[in-house]
Protein backbone atom coordinates (compact mmCIF):
# COMPACT_ATOMS: atom_id res chain seq x y z
CA UNK A 1 0.00 0.00 0.00
CA UNK A 2 2.66 2.57 0.25
CA UNK A 3 4.28 2.20 -2.74
CA UNK A 4 1.73 3.86 -4.25
CA UNK A 5 1.89 7.12 -1.87
CA UNK A 6 4.74 8.48 -3.28
CA UNK A 7 2.59 8.44 -6.88
CA UNK A 8 -0.77 9.85 -5.28
CA UNK A 9 1.22 12.74 -4.58
CA UNK A 10 3.05 12.85 -7.95
CA UNK A 11 -0.65 12.69 -9.80
CA UNK A 12 -1.47 15.79 -7.62
CA UNK A 13 1.15 17.61 -9.16
CA UNK A 14 0.17 16.67 -12.80
CA UNK A 15 -3.82 17.86 -11.12
CA UNK A 16 -2.46 21.18 -10.60
CA UNK A 17 -0.80 21.71 -13.59
CA UNK A 18 -3.71 20.59 -15.94
CA UNK A 19 -6.06 22.38 -13.80
CA UNK A 20 -3.46 26.02 -14.09
CA UNK A 21 -3.77 25.32 -17.80
CA UNK A 22 -7.39 25.34 -17.83
CA UNK A 23 -8.32 28.07 -16.05
CA UNK A 24 -5.30 30.30 -17.96
CA UNK A 25 -7.82 29.57 -20.44
CA UNK A 26 -11.45 30.11 -18.54
CA UNK A 27 -9.99 33.14 -17.44
CA UNK A 28 -8.18 34.99 -20.41
CA UNK A 29 -10.27 38.26 -20.09
CA UNK A 30 -9.75 38.27 -16.21
CA UNK A 31 -6.22 37.20 -16.59
CA UNK A 32 -5.39 40.49 -14.99
CA UNK A 33 -7.19 39.92 -11.91
CA UNK A 34 -7.15 36.40 -11.35
CA UNK A 35 -3.28 34.97 -12.64
CA UNK A 36 -3.03 34.34 -8.96
CA UNK A 37 -4.94 31.10 -9.02
CA UNK A 38 -2.83 29.55 -12.04
CA UNK A 39 0.31 30.28 -9.87
CA UNK A 40 -0.62 29.14 -7.23
CA UNK A 41 -1.72 25.90 -8.77
CA UNK A 42 1.89 26.00 -10.56
CA UNK A 43 3.46 26.46 -6.95
CA UNK A 44 1.00 23.66 -5.03
CA UNK A 45 2.14 21.48 -7.57
CA UNK A 46 6.07 22.71 -7.17
CA UNK A 47 4.82 21.74 -3.40
CA UNK A 48 3.86 17.89 -4.44
CA UNK A 49 6.86 17.27 -6.60
CA UNK A 50 9.37 18.25 -3.67
CA UNK A 51 6.96 16.16 -1.30
CA UNK A 52 6.99 12.91 -3.46
CA UNK A 53 10.27 12.64 -4.06
CA UNK A 54 11.25 13.23 0.40
CA UNK A 55 8.18 10.49 0.71
CA UNK A 56 9.69 8.16 -1.40
CA UNK A 57 13.00 7.94 -0.29
CA UNK A 58 11.34 8.26 3.38
CA UNK A 59 9.05 5.29 2.47
CA UNK A 60 12.62 3.37 0.15
CA UNK A 61 9.41 2.92 -2.24
CA UNK A 62 10.62 4.32 -5.11
CA UNK A 63 10.01 2.78 -8.53
CA UNK A 64 10.51 3.22 -12.54
CA UNK A 65 6.89 4.06 -12.53
CA UNK A 66 7.32 7.04 -9.90
CA UNK A 67 11.00 8.09 -12.04
CA UNK A 68 8.24 8.29 -15.41
CA UNK A 69 5.21 9.72 -13.64
CA UNK A 70 6.90 12.20 -12.11
CA UNK A 71 8.57 13.56 -15.06
CA UNK A 72 5.15 13.42 -16.85
CA UNK A 73 3.88 15.63 -13.84
CA UNK A 74 6.30 18.48 -14.65
CA UNK A 75 6.44 18.09 -18.03
CA UNK A 76 2.38 19.69 -17.50
CA UNK A 77 2.70 21.50 -14.49
CA UNK A 78 6.15 23.54 -14.96
CA UNK A 79 6.16 23.87 -18.58
CA UNK A 80 2.52 23.64 -20.64
CA UNK A 81 1.03 25.59 -17.70
CA UNK A 82 3.26 28.26 -17.49
CA UNK A 83 3.46 28.42 -20.91
CA UNK A 84 -0.13 28.62 -21.55
CA UNK A 85 -0.35 31.43 -18.85
CA UNK A 86 2.42 33.83 -20.55
CA UNK A 87 0.60 33.03 -23.85
CA UNK A 88 -2.98 34.02 -22.60
CA UNK A 89 -1.56 37.59 -20.75
CA UNK A 90 -0.05 38.42 -24.03
CA UNK A 91 -3.13 37.84 -25.85
CA UNK A 92 -5.07 39.97 -23.35
CA UNK A 93 -2.78 42.48 -23.59
CA UNK A 94 -3.07 42.31 -27.67
CA UNK A 95 -6.71 42.30 -27.38
CA UNK A 96 -6.49 39.44 -29.75
CA UNK A 97 -5.05 36.55 -31.61
CA UNK A 98 -1.24 37.33 -32.27
CA UNK A 99 0.96 35.10 -33.98
CA UNK A 100 3.81 36.77 -31.39
CA UNK A 101 2.79 33.60 -28.66
CA UNK A 102 3.73 30.60 -31.62
CA UNK A 103 7.66 30.62 -30.73
CA UNK A 104 6.40 30.47 -27.11
CA UNK A 105 5.04 26.61 -27.67
CA UNK A 106 8.37 25.15 -28.57
CA UNK A 107 8.90 25.58 -24.87
CA UNK A 108 7.31 22.75 -23.70
CA UNK A 109 9.05 20.64 -27.12
CA UNK A 110 12.42 21.20 -25.13
CA UNK A 111 11.35 20.43 -21.44
CA UNK A 112 9.73 17.15 -22.59
CA UNK A 113 13.22 16.23 -24.26
CA UNK A 114 14.95 17.32 -20.72
CA UNK A 115 13.31 15.49 -18.80
CA UNK A 116 13.48 12.23 -21.47
CA UNK A 117 17.23 12.36 -20.75
CA UNK A 118 17.07 13.04 -17.14
CA UNK A 119 15.36 9.72 -16.90
CA UNK A 120 18.00 8.16 -18.93
CA UNK A 121 20.39 9.34 -16.33
CA UNK A 122 21.60 6.43 -13.82
CA UNK A 123 22.70 8.44 -10.87
CA UNK A 124 20.30 11.16 -10.09
CA UNK A 125 21.42 11.69 -6.77
CA UNK A 126 24.09 14.82 -7.09
CA UNK A 127 24.21 18.46 -5.77
CA UNK A 128 23.63 19.83 -9.25
CA UNK A 129 21.48 19.60 -12.37
CA UNK A 130 22.74 19.33 -15.84
CA UNK A 131 20.97 22.27 -17.55
CA UNK A 132 18.20 24.24 -16.38
CA UNK A 133 15.62 21.99 -14.28
CA UNK A 134 11.59 22.18 -15.22
CA UNK A 135 10.59 23.99 -12.02
CA UNK A 136 13.17 27.10 -12.22
CA UNK A 137 11.83 27.38 -15.97
CA UNK A 138 8.62 27.89 -14.89
CA UNK A 139 9.81 30.49 -11.80
CA UNK A 140 11.35 32.25 -14.99
CA UNK A 141 8.14 32.10 -17.13
CA UNK A 142 5.97 33.29 -14.50
CA UNK A 143 7.84 36.40 -14.22
CA UNK A 144 8.13 36.99 -17.39
CA UNK A 145 4.13 36.90 -17.86
CA UNK A 146 3.66 38.69 -14.78
CA UNK A 147 6.60 41.39 -15.70
CA UNK A 148 4.51 42.49 -18.99
CA UNK A 149 0.73 42.28 -16.87
CA UNK A 150 2.16 44.57 -14.50
CA UNK A 151 4.74 47.21 -16.63
CA UNK A 152 2.32 46.87 -20.13
CA UNK A 153 6.03 46.96 -21.53
CA UNK A 154 5.99 46.19 -25.25
CA UNK A 155 9.31 45.53 -25.54
CA UNK A 156 8.98 42.19 -23.98
CA UNK A 157 5.40 42.04 -25.86
CA UNK A 158 6.77 41.14 -29.39
CA UNK A 159 7.41 38.37 -32.07
CA UNK A 160 11.74 39.11 -31.34
CA UNK A 161 11.82 39.08 -27.69
CA UNK A 162 9.29 35.78 -27.81
CA UNK A 163 11.68 33.92 -30.23
CA UNK A 164 15.01 35.22 -27.76
CA UNK A 165 13.09 34.11 -24.92
CA UNK A 166 11.62 30.71 -25.64
CA UNK A 167 15.40 29.96 -27.41
CA UNK A 168 17.19 30.70 -24.66
CA UNK A 169 14.78 28.65 -22.51
CA UNK A 170 14.61 26.13 -24.39
CA UNK A 171 18.64 25.93 -25.14
CA UNK A 172 19.38 26.27 -20.89
CA UNK A 173 16.87 23.38 -20.19
CA UNK A 174 18.91 21.32 -22.51
CA UNK A 175 22.42 22.55 -21.84
CA UNK A 176 25.74 20.69 -20.48
CA UNK A 177 26.09 23.54 -17.50
CA UNK A 178 26.10 22.34 -13.93
CA UNK A 179 23.85 24.34 -11.71
CA UNK A 180 23.57 23.42 -7.92
CA UNK A 181 20.37 21.83 -6.34
CA UNK A 182 18.94 23.87 -3.70
CA UNK A 183 16.98 20.74 -2.11
CA UNK A 184 20.00 18.23 -2.14
CA UNK A 185 20.69 17.57 1.29
CA UNK A 186 24.65 16.46 1.37
CA UNK A 187 26.04 19.67 0.29
CA UNK A 188 30.06 20.39 1.09
CA UNK A 189 31.20 23.76 2.09
CA UNK A 190 31.63 25.55 -1.52
CA UNK A 191 28.48 24.20 -2.36
CA UNK A 192 27.11 25.97 0.73
CA UNK A 193 29.16 29.27 -0.07
CA UNK A 194 27.74 29.04 -3.86
CA UNK A 195 24.44 28.85 -2.11
CA UNK A 196 24.34 31.67 0.20
CA UNK A 197 26.06 34.12 -1.91
CA UNK A 198 23.60 33.09 -4.98
CA UNK A 199 20.38 33.77 -2.37
CA UNK A 200 22.13 37.30 -0.97
CA UNK A 201 22.58 38.21 -4.90
CA UNK A 202 18.71 37.37 -5.78
CA UNK A 203 16.94 39.04 -2.90
CA UNK A 204 19.20 41.95 -3.54
CA UNK A 205 18.76 42.38 -7.55
CA UNK A 206 14.50 41.58 -6.23
CA UNK A 207 14.54 44.62 -4.31
CA UNK A 208 16.23 46.95 -7.01
CA UNK A 209 14.98 45.67 -9.82
CA UNK A 210 11.54 44.38 -8.92
CA UNK A 211 9.77 42.82 -12.37
CA UNK A 212 12.59 42.64 -14.39
CA UNK A 213 15.01 40.79 -11.24
CA UNK A 214 14.32 37.38 -13.42
CA UNK A 215 16.79 37.67 -15.85
CA UNK A 216 19.36 39.07 -13.87
CA UNK A 217 18.40 36.07 -11.29
CA UNK A 218 18.82 33.37 -14.36
CA UNK A 219 22.50 35.08 -14.87
CA UNK A 220 23.99 34.96 -11.07
CA UNK A 221 22.42 31.51 -10.91
CA UNK A 222 24.88 30.27 -14.22
CA UNK A 223 27.48 32.41 -12.67
CA UNK A 224 27.43 31.33 -9.20
CA UNK A 225 26.78 27.77 -9.99
CA UNK A 226 29.91 27.83 -12.52
CA UNK A 227 32.37 29.26 -10.28
CA UNK A 228 31.67 26.65 -7.62
CA UNK A 229 31.81 23.70 -9.79
CA UNK A 230 35.32 25.56 -10.35
CA UNK A 231 36.36 25.78 -7.65
CA UNK A 232 35.62 22.06 -6.66
CA UNK A 233 37.39 20.80 -9.64
CA UNK A 234 40.50 22.34 -7.84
Amino acid sequence: MKKHIPNSITLLNLLCGTLASFFAVIFLNEINNLAWIIIGLIFLGAIFDFIDGFIARLLKVSSELGKQLDSLADLITFSVAPVFFLVVVELFLNGNFSYYVLPLFIIPMFAGLRLGKFNLLKDTATPYFIGLPTPATAIFIIFYALMMLTTKNNIFNSLTANIIFAITISYLMNSRFKLFSLKFAKWNSNIKKGIIIFGLLSVITVIITGWYSPIIILIIYFITSYFTFKSLKK
